[in-house]
């Protein structure tokens, strides 16, 4: 089809920087997700590590060495661990999401419409990220390599970033699909098919595509949180961070199959004509 022709194009014209080689980004969903959970564990073990030896280093001096570590620290891990540079900054938020955290991962837009570079952005205090806050680092982290390891992310973004219904379509998203919000998958349908009305076939599938990715990266986050938080329990007494909310919660896997759904009959239509 041409919408997979138009993808592959632009996906050609992302830079380095932005996606991984090939190397990293050919291969399956579940290449991609088995690439993610190890160097998200990478990435895990080197931040436990240096919280550890702060811990062993200057526990005489700073009683709350081992706590926290710097901004810049944590930069040159993910220096470290990244297979590849990426460009990315590490920034600081005041915005709480839906289960009260502070951060956020996404990507940043150049005047031409393309993508050049990343912004996670974590729940810093005095640009120190403190070690409660290290399932929520994992969190945004999984974003960052979802959009490096599968350049369709990005390339979709570029795709209807700059179209009309774009605002319209991420408010719909919060609304409907990333929410704990009850809502019948017939309501959200209805509310959808709405937006989509008097769209060109392209343009719909793009919207839908955006949507399903959108709670991929989601679902694939929220399980690597749980599973930190889980991790970091072990090892912490008296942890005062509440778990994190659960993909069941989402209801992403209903969402994607009712989107998936969306995608076909539309396709199948258009292969009518």
């Amino acid at each position: 089809m041409a919408n997979l022709f138009f993808y592959k194009l632009i996906i050609s014209m992302i830079s380095n920087g932005i996606k991984f080689s090939p190397t990293y980004t050919k291969g399956s969903t579940r290449t991609h997700n088995i690439i993610r959970t190890q160097l998200s564990e990478q990435l895990y073990s080197e931040v436990m590590d240096l919280f550890a030896s702060q811990a062993c280093t200057e526990a005489k001096n700073n009683p709350k060495a081992g706590e926290y570590i710097s901004k810049d620290q944590l930069r040159e891990i993910f220096v470290k661990i990244l297979p590849e540079p990426l460009n990315f900054k590490i920034q600081t938020s005041t915005k709480r999401d839906i289960q009260n955290n502070l951060g956020a991962s996404m990507c940043t837009i150049s005047d031409e419409q393309g993508i050049d570079g990343y912004r996670l952005i974590l729940p810093l205090k005095d640009n120190q990220l403190y070690i409660e806050d290290i399932p929520e680092l994992l969190h945004e982290a999984g974003h960052l390599l979802d959009y490096a390891l599968n350049p369709q992310y990005t390339a979709n973004l570029i795709s209807i970033g700059n179209k009309d219904f774009y605002k319209k379509l991420g408010e719909i998203y919060e609304k409907f699909y990333y929410t704990i919000t009850d809502y019948s998958l017939f309501r959200i349908k209805r509310v959808t098919k709405a937006l989509l009305k008097n769209m060109s076939c392209e343009d719909k599938l793009n919207a839908l595509k955006n949507i399903k990715l959108r709670l991929m990266t989601e679902s694939n986050a929220y399980l690597t949180e749980n599973h930190y938080w889980q991790e970091l329990k072990k090892h912490r007494k008296g942890m005062k961070k509440a778990p994190p909310l659960s993909p069941l919660d989402f209801r992403f896997r209903e969402k994607i199959r009712l989107i998936n759904s969306m995608r076909y009959k539309i396709v199948a239509k258009e292969r009518k004509n």
